[in-house]
């Protein structure tokens, strides 16, 4: 009987629902995954362990009920050997499949040779095919089997995607290519397992296109429960522990905002508890991680700020108390053009509350809660009204030349808010002594470049899925 050769190419796969001993000679798949396999015929298999693609057998079925698969044992010199729960199973096309095939359906003994010599090998380099010659198997049949035979480590395909399907185990070692926006889910990862993987891009045409991974319940990817993929932007994804009940997803590597926006010339994070240098919990160093070396410090015992006292959506803040500053005075000399930075007010009441200084009294990010009101730059632009005791928001502003921009929770403001000069010095919580800030400070992103739409989009978004904030 003919294998299904055709089947096999669609890549099938599944795990097994329960352990299988050497001489077993059925096996059962996932619940409801039986119908990934062929209903008639025969079809290879090949068994994988979980934890070591190594440890591999071949088997034959010879007739599937439901998700139980009959089968032969030991098939094309591998050897028969026990399996245990969540192990892969994956439909193959194998040299020995294709030999049958051609054998069957074409009689092309030339051929037929040449395939049978890759048999132990498994090597789909070694095997030609004259285009010329007229088989009852058409040429392009056989090219397109030919180039997809992985025998060791399996046939993962593409996927184009325009809308969310929950990604699952059948989805191991595939990469999913997004061309629109929207949030993509996936299954837990006690049903994924350790090892699982795949390759996932935003490759949407639309600039503004974000696509946003989420990942089951409280399950997090990097410790985020949602990441954020600008167009252009692709990541691997992992289960990341050893054995089945972990509830991490994570990537291979670390992507930061360093990697995905350019021009940064200070980023400081009081989530990352490993850039902060404390002493029961008083702040005397927080550390730039843009690799540009702008540090932030203090040395003043009642000017420090605090650490490990208070959160913004579960995340460790800094704690400024109306008195409390950090400063650099290492700051290269760049121009700040774009800034954002997500704090949480605890005073609001009469006087400038500087959040972010950088460059002097020209380049100011502040709360003047007189209003109260976010302004930026001597010139004073202001997002009126957007600040209030108690409630996290996200705060940026923009050097446009005369017309200048502040945001903060989505509202905006625009005028001049005057020439902001090179910076000497910079800081958070306070300007040459004055103007303190009252409240959480959680992180700062400062640029020397006007980003594009996209870019500064995917600012906003991955501070506001990370701090709970408006973009």
């Amino acid at each position: 009987m003919t294998e299904q050769i055709k089947n096999s190419l669609d890549n099938p796969t599944s795990a097994l629902a329960s352990g299988i001993s050497s001489g077993a000679l059925s096996l059962t798949v996932a619940a409801g995954n039986g119908s990934r396999f062929p209903a008639t015929g025969t079809f290879r298999v090949k068994l994988t362990d979980q934890f070591s693609e190594s440890l591999y057998e071949l088997v034959i079925c010879t007739a599937r009920a439901g998700d139980v698969l009959t089968i032969t044992r030991a098939a094309e010199g591998t050897t028969a050997r026990a399996f245990n729960v969540g192990d892969t199973v994956d439909l193959v096309l194998s040299a020995a499949a294709l030999t049958a095939y051609v054998a069957e359906n074409s009689g092309a003994t030339a051929l037929a040779d040449h395939l049978a010599d890759t048999t132990d090998a498994h090597d789909a380099s070694a095997i030609s095919f004259d285009p010329v010659l007229q088989y009852s198997l058409e040429a392009t049949d056989v090219q397109n089997a030919l180039a997809e035979v992985v025998l060791d480590v399996g046939f993962h395909p593409y996927s184009a995607r325009s809308s969310n399907t929950v990604l699952s185990f059948p989805d191991r070692g595939k990469t999913i290519v997004a061309t629109a926006a929207y949030t993509q889910t996936f299954d837990v990862t006690e049903i994924l397992l350790p090892g699982w993987w795949c390759i996932i891009k935003n490759g949407a045409s639309d600039a503004s296109a974000i696509l946003v991974l989420d990942p089951s319940g409280t399950e997090t990817i990097n410790g985020q429960l949602q990441l954020s993929l600008i167009p252009g932007a692709s990541v691997l994804i992992t289960c990341d522990d050893g054995i089945p009940g972990f509830v991490t997803v994570t990537f291979s590597g670390v992507v930061t905002p360093q990697d995905l926006f350019p021009d940064l010339i200070a980023w400081y994070d009081a989530s990352d508890t490993a850039s902060i240098t404390a002493s029961g919990g008083a702040v005397s160093q927080l550390n730039d991680k843009s690799g540009n070396g702008n540090h932030l410090t203090q040395s003043v015992a009642g000017s420090k700020p605090t650490t490990g006292t208070r959160t913004i959506a579960g995340l460790n803040t800094l704690d400024f108390d109306g008195g409390d500053s950090l400063n650099t005075v290492t700051a290269d000399g760049q121009t700040p053009v774009q800034a954002y930075v997500v704090c949480e007010p605890d005073t609001v009441a009469a006087g400038s509350r500087t959040m972010l200084n950088w460059g002097g009294a020209n380049a100011q990010w502040y709360i003047d809660a007189n209003d109260p009101s976010i302004y930026f730059g001597v010139g004073v632009i202001s997002a009126a009204n957007q600040a209030s005791a108690a409630t996290p928001l996200l705060v940026a502003g923009y050097d446009r030349g005369t017309s200048d921009i502040v945001r903060a929770n989505g509202t905006t403001a625009t005028g001049n808010a005057g020439a902001l000069t090179a910076a000497t010095a910079g800081g958070l919580g306070g300007v040459g002594g004055v103007n303190f800030f009252d409240g959480k400070i959680a992180e700062v992103l400062v640029f020397n470049k006007a980003l594009p739409t996209i870019y500064d989009l995917a600012v906003r978004e991955y501070l506001a899925k990370k701090w709970g904030v408006t973009a």
